[in-house]
């Protein structure tokens, strides 16, 4: 996990990372941005890059392939993700989408 604020949401909820306790131990200093992004601003950029981390995308759709591309976004320094699907939640789709739970079916 990074330190940056990330937001994963169905759009009905919300589940915020920084609520979530760091591994890291209290001495240790957090993570610069350049530390935590260094991959990414060397290929795009740091402004590039801060935009990313102050981004908030919907996925119309929640299908395997948008799962995938959800967690890509949240990988990638996202700030917010928001899954919009009309479809009711069926038993087959827990085994392709990570972001759902058994609660969910239904």
């Amino acid at each position: 996990r990074n330190s940056s604020s990330t937001t994963v949401t169905d759009c009905t909820s919300r589940v915020n990372f920084d609520s979530i306790p760091s591994q890291m131990s209290p001495a240790e200093p957090a993570p610069s941005f350049e530390d935590v992004y260094s991959r990414q601003i060397y290929v795009f950029g740091a402004r590039a890059m801060q935009d990313i981390v102050n981004s908030s995308v919907i996925i119309l759709g929640a299908n395997a392939a948008a799962a995938e591309i959800a967690k890509n976004l949240v990988l990638s320094g996202v700030k917010e993700v928001c899954l919009n699907d009309a479809e009711v939640v069926c038993a087959e789709d827990l085994s392709a989408q990570a972001f759902l739970r058994d609660s969910d079916v239904g």
